[in-house]
């Protein structure tokens, strides 16, 4: 008897434990679900509105420039910083061979005895500039202006006489196109500066007088007028200046050369190789 009370007892113990842990677990149950469901609806102010969103965004992208602009400086002043360690940023100056290239006076025409298209080139000497010692792009300084002290005579051409009848010149199929040529030691052209070209110009003397003259010319500055050129050019090659004009003049028997005239010049200032 005692055995059974011993047991019934235990038993009675035993699920009142059980009772006790499931109360507690239920409890557990029920406190917690109330305290989400008050996170739930107390978090509304977490959320960002999009005027907030808009400026964070603004404030990163800001922030982003400033570090890509940051990134950019430090790469260029690295680059930089090699190029001028290694001397292909620094210019290296060029010792100039020829200082003055006086320009040819313009080939003579001669009168025709019939109608004839003449065509004639004149090239004036080939002057040695520099011997480059690095390869690179040329920045080559320079000056023309024209040669001669006369006020009157700062242009480079012709003057010629043309018949005003029908049976005259036609004034617009001459030509006269000039340039300064610049070229390696194979002749093979680097650049050009045109210096002028183009048709006649009409300029009678006078209305009544059956003969009339007209130019064919381009003017020279009387003061020197800097240009720069930029070709690139190889180490240890020579490179030149040369005057160049090519004239195209049709002529018949009551037209004629009257005079030509031309004095000008080219001289380097500075040539430096990159």
């Amino acid at each position: 008897m005692n055995s059974l009370y011993v047991v019934l007892v235990r038993g009675l113990i035993m699920s009142k434990t059980v009772f006790k842990n499931i109360m507690i677990l239920v409890l557990c149950i029920v406190i917690s679900i109330p305290a989400n469901a008050a996170v739930s609806v107390s978090d509304g102010s977490a959320f960002v509105t999009k005027a907030e969103f808009s400026a964070d965004l603004n404030n990163l992208s800001n922030r982003m420039a400033q570090l890509e602009n940051s990134l950019d400086a430090k790469i260029d002043s690295l680059v930089s910083s090699y190029l001028t360690r290694n001397g292909i940023w620094n210019g290296a100056r060029q010792d100039i061979v020829t200082t003055d290239c006086p320009f040819p006076t313009p080939a003579t025409l001669r009168d025709p005895v019939s109608v004839i298209v003449y065509d004639i080139s004149t090239n004036g000497t080939k002057y040695e500039l520099f011997k480059s010692n690095k390869s690179g792009m040329v920045f080559l300084v320079g000056s023309y202006n024209s040669n001669t002290t006369s006020w009157a005579r700062h242009w480079w051409g012709y003057g010629l006489l043309c018949h005003s009848n029908s049976s005259g010149k036609n004034l617009y199929d001459d030509s006269l196109v000039a340039g300064l040529y610049f070229l390696d030691d194979n002749d093979v052209v680097m650049t050009v500066y045109s210096l002028g070209g183009g048709r006649a110009i009409s300029n009678y003397m006078n209305g009544v007088d059956t003969n009339g003259r007209y130019n064919l010319a381009f003017a020279l500055p009387k003061d020197p007028t800097t240009i720069v050129s930029n070709f690139f050019v190889e180490k240890d090659k020579k490179y030149y200046f040369q005057f160049r004009a090519v004239v195209t003049a049709g002529f018949d028997t009551n037209s004629g050369i009257q005079y030509s005239n031309g004095s000008g010049r080219y001289q380097p200032l500075t040539i430096t190789v990159y």
